[in-house]
């Protein structure tokens, strides 16, 4: 709860050129003990401690969730796109 509400792409030179694919704004939503927090990146270049922290627990959200006997009950996903 202590993250930033949004973190955004800060260019560290007045050109910034970016070759890695841009998947957009990403998000993560957490509501615990009546608190209610959302958290809105993009590309991240000049939070790597903040950034580190949202994988830590996006981690930790995914581990839990596919130890669910439901979760692991579900087909394997087919199709998509790019």
């Amino acid at each position: 709860f202590s993250l930033p509400d949004s973190l955004l792409y800060n260019p560290t030179d007045s050109v910034a050129i970016d070759e890695s694919l841009d998947p957009g704004m990403q998000s993560l939503r957490i509501e615990y003990n009546n608190q209610d927090k959302t958290i809105y990146w993009f590309l991240i270049n000049s939070y790597p401690l903040e950034y580190n922290r949202i994988l830590r627990i996006t981690t930790v959200i995914k581990d839990i969730l596919k130890s669910d006997p439901e979760y692991q009950s579900l087909p394997e996903p087919s199709g998509g796109y790019i």
